[in-house]
């Protein structure tokens, strides 16, 4: 089986294209200049705008310090957006666990801050992680059975690993293995040969 994922994508641009019926509006904050970062928020705001979602992007490339990052995220925070994103990875003068716990819960999309993980992972929001998202999406569409399937997470990071992982847990799985690149090799492999699903 090869899951077309442009395909997927378009199925649910197209139902939401519908769903908005009074505007919302995001912002995408990027600090730094990493290419793909760029690249990334101009495709994010162009299919926002095609769901009649306002998105602003707020672009600092030489960002100074913790502190004058944590005013202009304020300042962003005060405008009252449904939503906003801080974009990874940052500049490494900025502390990226420090911004994005600054993003309050409501407006956390990504689910990236301490509050809205812990929600999270107690079941306590119906919002998932956009990536864990992508996963059970695709496994929906193409009709995968979970119970009692053996999974293997290759990854362990807060943005992919972490949350796929968190969300296999929540599901009638058998087990679910995440490993990262300090896992030791064999117990990796022999965890691999055995898995039913593996996410890389």
């Amino acid at each position: 089986m090869i899951a077309n994922g442009k395909e997927i994508a378009e199925h649910i641009l197209h139902k939401l294209e519908s769903k908005f019926h009074h505007e919302k509006k995001v912002c995408f904050i990027q600090f730094g200049n990493d290419a793909a970062s760029t690249s990334f928020i101009n495709r994010k705001k162009k299919i926002a705008e095609r769901l009649h979602i306002k998105a602003d992007i707020v672009h600092e490339p030489t960002p100074l310090s913790n502190d004058w990052a944590l005013r202009l995220m304020k300042e962003v925070i005060a405008k009252g957006y449904d939503g906003i994103v801080v974009q990874l990875p940052l500049p490494r003068v900025l502390d990226a666990h420090l911004l994005i716990n600054t993003v309050p819960a409501a407006q956390d999309i990504d689910l990236l801050g301490e509050e809205m993980l812990l929600r999270y992972q107690h079941q306590k929001t119906k919002r998932i992680p956009p990536v864990a998202f992508a996963v059970a999406e695709i496994l929906s569409r193409y009709n995968v059975k979970l119970k009692g399937k053996k999974v293997v997470v290759l990854g362990k990071g807060k943005l992919v690993g972490g949350p796929v992982a968190e969300w296999f847990k929540q599901q009638n799985v058998e087990e679910v293995i995440a490993f990262d690149y300090t896992a030791d090799k064999e117990e990796r492999a022999k965890a691999l040969k055995a898995a039913d699903i593996v996410v890389t």
